[in-house]
């Protein structure tokens, strides 16, 4: 099942947890990848094709939270950190299999304080054995796992079902770890810990050396608008998103958009600046066109010391 079409029951889900309100979707960029709104960042290559060929990638792996980078550690290999998950891409590999999960379930488990063991108890068709030390993974914890293709996202568990100082029960497993929210209504009681944000911070906190290594300034541009098909007579608004050779946010780009209607007519804008998340958008009025007509829109970025780059997008009047 693709990822639009489980995207409406990702919804419903987020709807119903208490306390948190149905966040931004990640729009299509218009050139391949897809731009998170809250965090800004976009995904494209072969890390949108492994996000997408999940059932649920907003819940197994949450919004992207960085750009591409290089691994902390190992030469040649690139990383994408996403909120519940690092992706490690890993070029030598063949093409399919290139992308991988970072082990961030062991990481969080070797370098956190244990919680302690539950003595849960057995229960055959409510539980099962898994792993090469036989751990047991029962009720919920299996459902969502066998729900989710547990095997290829979350890997064998590495611990028993464990409770935490705060109460919370959890269990780990090679590339997350699974929580039990009792107080969330029913469907949407386990919960994946953050293990790619809190890797994340880390890494930043040590200051590790993962950045693309140097190379020629250069801008990645990606137009598009807020809707494909708009009503005549009604307003549109185009985003723009500015980034560097290394897919990080450029803040302070001049952006102009040349919005070239169907009668001939060209309406002229000035952008505020992009913002530290690279982003800056218009809003502006269409005229009463009739549907099927098609408005152009031409984006002209300038950044001090680089290239001037031209892109554009498009879309069209309906009913």
């Amino acid at each position: 099942m693709s990822f639009r079409l489980r995207i409406g029951s990702f919804l419903a889900l987020v709807g119903m947890l208490a306390g948190i309100s149905a966040r931004p979707l990640p729009q299509s960029t218009g050139e391949g990848g897809l731009i998170f709104e809250r965090t800004g960042q976009v995904v494209s290559g072969e890390f949108l094709d492994f996000y997408q060929q999940a059932d649920d990638p907003l819940i197994l792996f949450g919004d992207a939270i960085s750009g591409v980078e290089n691994h902390p550690v190992l030469p040649g290999v690139k990383v994408q950190y996403f909120q519940r998950a690092r992706m490690e891409l890993y070029p030598n590999e063949p093409e399919g299999k290139r992308v991988r999960l970072a082990p961030l379930g062991v990481w969080l488990y070797d370098e956190t304080q244990r919680g302690e063991g539950v003595n849960l108890p057995f229960t055959p068709g409510a539980c099962r054995l898994m792993g090469s030390k036989g751990f047991a993974v029962c009720y919920e914890f299996l459902k969502f796992y066998e729900e989710h293709n547990g095997a290829l996202y979350f890997g064998e568990p590495i611990s028993g079902l464990e409770k935490l100082a705060n109460g919370r029960l959890v269990q780990y497993f090679e590339r997350s770890r699974m929580e039990w929210w009792p107080e969330n209504p029913a469907g949407a009681r386990v919960v994946l810990t953050n293990v790619g944000q809190l890797d994340f911070d880390r890494v930043r906190r040590g200051q590790v050396n993962d950045q693309i290594a140097p190379t020629a300034f250069r801008l990645v541009v990606y137009a598009f608008p807020a809707r494909p098909f708009i009503a005549p007579a009604s307003q549109q608004t185009i985003n723009v998103i500015v980034r560097d050779q290394g897919f990080h946010p450029v803040s302070g780009a001049l952006v102009r958009l040349s919005v070239i209607l169907p009668d001939r007519q060209v309406i002229n804008l000035r952008l505020p600046e992009t913002d530290d998340k690279g982003l800056t958008r218009a809003t502006f009025e269409v005229g009463s066109f009739k549907p099927g007509d098609l408005v152009k829109v031409e984006i002209n970025v300038d950044v001090n010391n680089a290239d001037h780059v031209v892109t554009s997008t498009s879309f069209r009047i309906w009913w």
